[in-house]
């Protein structure tokens, strides 16, 4: 029975990979950056609440950081600005793959982007 899911599986990716490979209407985006925008994690406010209210606090909340200079980027000759003290959360990661995937976009366990 597993070898038939892991085959329908299987089969849907290798479907989606030739539909992608085939599809000739992809949009041509062109995405520059000098680089990385510079940001720092901001406090999540766990100081002072409680052992149990901050623990609830960690759990369901997710970090957010600021940007502490202005961050420049082109898609497509277009050129877009955030400013500086722009605040965000990261990749906007669900809390429950939060435990996998950092808001940072490396993984939180393993090798893999660390």
């Amino acid at each position: 029975m597993m070898y038939v899911i892991y085959g329908v599986i299987v089969s849907a990716i290798l479907l989606g990979w030739i539909i992608n490979m085939f599809d000739k209407r992809k949009p041509k985006m062109s995405f520059v950056a000098v680089e990385m925008p510079h940001m720092k994690p901001l406090p999540m406010g766990t100081s002072g609440v409680g052992f149990w209210k901050g623990i609830k606090m960690w759990l369901t909340t997710s970090r957010k950081w600021e940007l502490t200079d202005d961050w420049v980027y082109t898609i497509n000759g277009t050129r877009f600005k955030v400013p500086k003290g722009f605040v965000f959360d990261g990749a906007s990661v669900p809390k429950f793959f939060s435990l996998l995937v950092k808001s940072n976009g490396r993984v939180a366990y393993g090798r893999i982007g660390t």
